[in-house]
């Protein structure tokens, strides 16, 4: 498992037009794209459901979960995002097979 970066573009699914160039941090041992709450509010994505999910410290806690739509290299699609908080790490994405490290 390890790290790199990498440039998406996010949107709203039902407004592609209405999105935001990122530099994010991939991380392969991931298994969500975490994304600012308030990133996620700006582009009128709101949460659909909520996840369980593990911190890197063995902690369970609750993520609120939306759907964005993210390109990277020329490919794109609809993908679940987790509304995180500005201040905690870097935006961060899995490592998933379509779209390629940020899918």
């Amino acid at each position: 498992m390890g790290t790199f970066s990498a440039h998406i573009r996010v949107g709203n699914l039902q407004a592609q037009a209405q999105s935001r160039e990122l530099e994010l941090l991939v991380d392969t041992g991931a298994t969500l794209t975490k994304l600012p709450k308030d990133l996620l509010a700006e582009l009128r994505i709101e949460p659909q459901f909520s996840l369980p999910a593990l911190t890197s410290d063995n902690r369970e806690i609750i993520r609120r979960i939306g759907l964005a739509w993210i390109s990277i290299d020329g490919r794109s699609g609809a993908v679940p995002v987790a509304f995180g908080s500005r201040g905690t790490g870097s935006p961060r994405c899995h490592h998933a097979g379509d779209l390629g490290p940020c899918g």
